[in-house]
């Protein structure tokens, strides 16, 4: 595959009533140093001032999706149909979520492979760094990789969706499923983004724990490693 530089990154912003923080979010991807993007934005039918903020950022929002949807992963689904043909990457930055720097898209572009992908750090309240975490079947047996801390190779996210019936969920589930279709995933020492606190998985931890099992349970591949790493800890 002959390489197109820049890359073309495409910024999926997924929106329902959160006016103040989906204006954070715009702001972020506007001061990016890096300018070869385009702004997916996708509203599930908001009635506060999200629609209002949208249009004072027509310059730079590409596409805009407004309409009923069945949750935070469908609309991903959505925003995902909806990138250009010559993507290269994707990101996912939900409203309220914003770049930890002007620099981020830039320092990760600068090791990028349009085949691979990407991963950083996130700070939810503290920082989480992933620095000696793995995307594997191992390493996902006992840690998730926020969806915020991801650019995802375009030519290979357009070959898996979300599964919407994980409604907590389902981001780990495709995690596990790139793996097992030997996608190749690459740590980068950047804190990619700042995670708005709360959100539905943080208020629904018995569900999401459950949704998680249920998901390792499809996967016994998986299921060997989540023994394997509960035992360690029960003894340790």
């Amino acid at each position: 595959m002959e390489l197109q530089l820049p890359f073309l990154v495409s910024i999926i912003t997924v929106n329902l009533n959160n006016d103040l923080g989906l204006e954070a979010t715009l702001k972020s991807i506007e001061s990016q140093s890096y300018k070869n993007v385009e702004v997916v934005f996708v509203d599930g039918g908001s009635t506060d001032q999200s629609l209002h903020i949208i249009k004072t950022y027509n310059k730079l929002i590409t596409t805009t999706i407004i309409g009923q949807d069945s949750g935070i992963y469908d609309a991903m689904n959505i925003g995902l149909k909806h990138i250009s043909i010559g993507s290269d990457f994707i990101v996912f930055l939900n409203s309220g979520d914003v770049f930890s720097g002007p620099e981020v898209i830039q320092t990760v572009m600068n090791q990028a492979n349009p085949l691979e992908n990407y991963y950083g750090n996130v700070l939810k309240g503290a920082l989480i760094s992933y620095h000696n975490k793995r995307i594997n079947l191992r390493g996902l047996a006992s840690h998730m990789i926020c969806h915020q801390a991801l650019f995802f190779s375009s030519v290979l996210h357009r070959k898996l969706s979300y599964n919407i019936e994980f409604t907590l969920a389902a981001d780990y589930d495709l995690l596990i499923r790139a793996v097992k279709n030997k996608w190749k995933f690459n740590y980068v020492g950047v804190t990619v983004a700042t995670l708005q606190m709360g959100g539905i998985s943080a208020t629904n931890r018995v569900a999401l724990m459950s949704q998680k099992n249920t998901i390792r349970s499809q996967h016994k591949e998986l299921m060997f490693w989540y023994y394997l790493h509960k035992i360690k800890t029960t003894f340790k």
